[in-house]
């Protein structure tokens, strides 16, 4: 079968063929159980909650102060991602969990139709295809039900639609959805500033481009798509928070370190690394080659959204899937251009002797990160939440547990969802609402110093220590180590995530006598 007989082949195959296979591949890789230990899921469920059902005072804490914490609860908060709290709430209702992962699914599988339509036609299938295995595992890389998820598809709704109006393929009516999406993106996630930034790229492209009734029309949607943005409980001070969150953080947070600093402590999924660097590198050389060959020809909007959402999936890998979205379209754009225009200046880039073996290369590699991934995600593969996840704070409610918890970063959200009201927590997973002084001087040097705890413990008069064991830090390894085998406090739940310990006092007697875990049923690993 020559060259032509292959690509022949698949330049005859439906479309829809294509859309589907990828679909299902990304599905594939997407489809986790959810697990509540590490998600903070189950606070956005609670803020849900709150907001729906309680009282007016209630509702209007959750959205301005550290609601849920008894040692930072009066810190202000601007809660800006209430919205998803609610949805996620509503849905969770009607559908459980498995609906929740279902919903963020869907959300995934449209945020990469939007773009799959917007290079369907540019390029042969087969090509699209080999270029996708590389991508999928980028987009796949936050698999978690999260707000985030609304950033995602909103981007690529924003870029649909922008990029179709600057093709003259939808009429500016089209345009008039996009401060109404901006209403709802900036109550549902802080990637809501990509909304103006892409509206305001595209307008710098028809100011260039000297196309005065798209500079028109499409200046009169970002100012009031800025208008929009006032549009959250907090006003202006929601509006440029995002600008401020960082300045508050005060917990380093995976998600939120550069691809070189875990690469160095050989932490993260391999594969979607491996495919992050591969896609990188394949945008940045079809950018070089397409300035050679016929720069004029480079879409501009897509050259600057792979140059900034390149460097934000380098810095932090929770942008790891807005690289993904927009890369992919880059470089399927650039091939087309390359394609057509590359045999001028380097004969061989146009030839199907020469394209052929690259895109089955691709598609080697592509495959194996793809398989990887979801061969890595096996043992999380479903819908739903993680069995027995709720089992630890099941044993809590049920033994009647009281008093304050010392708990870790990780379960914040978990007790948020399981026990509140009756019990708050000491520390979350939201950096931004607690004071850099209260994590550094008590949460961590707790953990570390047994004689600063000793100090915290009379203080607050911790009843229980709720821990997630698998935190790695190094002040939590050591803490738990020392804590399980110290006489004042004991054991008396255990399983594969947690750890639950009792102050040895009158309260806790006879739990104890019930329920305590020998010393000797530990063991230190190394």
């Amino acid at each position: 079968m020559t060259t032509n007989h292959v690509l022949s082949y698949f330049m005859n195959r439906n479309q829809k063929i294509l859309l589907a296979t990828l679909l299902i591949i990304l599905a594939l890789c997407l489809i986790i159980k959810i697990d509540l230990f590490t998600a903070d899921l189950g606070r956005h469920l609670k803020n849900g909650e709150i907001i729906l059902t309680d009282s007016a005072e209630a509702r209007n804490a959750v959205l301005t102060t550290n609601y849920y914490s008894y040692a930072e609860g009066s810190s202000p908060f601007i809660n800006h991602h209430w919205l998803s709290g609610v949805i996620f709430f509503l849905f969770f209702n009607l559908f459980g969990f498995s609906g929740l992962s279902f919903l963020y699914l869907v959300f995934m599988l449209i945020a990469f139709w939007l773009v799959f339509d917007l290079i369907r036609d540019k390029i042969n299938p087969f090509a699209i295809f080999a270029i996708s295995l590389i991508v999928i595992p980028i987009i796949a890389s936050r698999a978690e039900v999260r707000p985030e998820v609304f950033t995602y598809l909103f981007v690529a709704l924003f870029i649909w639609i922008c990029f179709r109006y600057s093709e003259g393929k939808i009429n500016q009516r089209w345009l008039w959805l996009l401060p109404v999406l901006q209403i709802i993106w900036i109550n549902v996630h802080i990637g809501f500033v990509f909304g103006p930034f892409i509206i305001g790229v595209f307008l710098l492209t028809f100011l260039i481009q000297k196309d005065f009734s798209k500079v028109k029309n499409i200046g009169l949607i970002l100012f009031t798509s800025c208008l929009a943005l006032l549009a959250n409980p907090a006003h202006i001070y929601g509006a440029i928070y995002p600008f401020n969150i960082f300045g508050e953080y005060s917990y380093r947070v995976l998600e939120n370190q550069s691809v070189g600093f875990l690469d160095n402590l050989s932490v993260g999924n391999p594969y979607t690394f491996y495919s992050y660097k591969i896609l990188l590198v394949l945008v940045l050389l079809s950018y070089i080659i397409v300035a050679f060959i016929n720069w004029r020809k480079l879409s501009l909007p897509f050259f600057i959204f792979s140059l900034v959402f390149g460097i934000m999936g380098w810095l932090a890998i929770r942008d790891f899937p807005l690289f993904g979205l927009v890369g992919i379209a880059s470089l399927i754009m650039n091939i087309k251009i390359i394609y057509d225009y590359g045999g001028d200046k380097f004969g061989f880039l146009n030839k199907e002797e020469f394209l052929v073996p690259v895109f089955v290369g691709l598609i080697l590699v592509g495959a194996v990160m793809t398989i990887g991934l979801i061969v890595k995600r096996s043992g999380s593969f479903g819908v739903g939440i993680t069995n027995g996840v709720n089992n630890a704070a099941q044993f809590f409610k049920v033994n009647n547990i009281k008093g304050l918890i010392f708990n870790n970063y990780d379960i914040g959200g978990y007790l948020i969802y399981n026990l509140f009201p009756s019990e708050k927590v000491f520390f979350d997973n939201r950096p931004e609402t607690y004071a850099k002084k209260f994590v550094d001087e008590e949460y961590i040097k707790a953990m570390e110093d047994p004689e600063v705890f000793k100090k915290l413990d009379e203080k607050y008069k911790f009843n229980a220590i709720f821990f997630y064991y698998r935190d790695y830090t190094p002040w939590g390894q050591a803490f738990i180590t020392k804590k399980v085998f110290d006489p004042d406090w004991a054991p008396v739940y255990a399983d594969l995530y947690s750890l639950i310990l009792l102050k040895r006092n009158s309260q806790n007697n006879s739990l104890i006598h019930n329920y305590e875990i020998p010393k000797e049923s530990f063991t230190i690993s190394r």
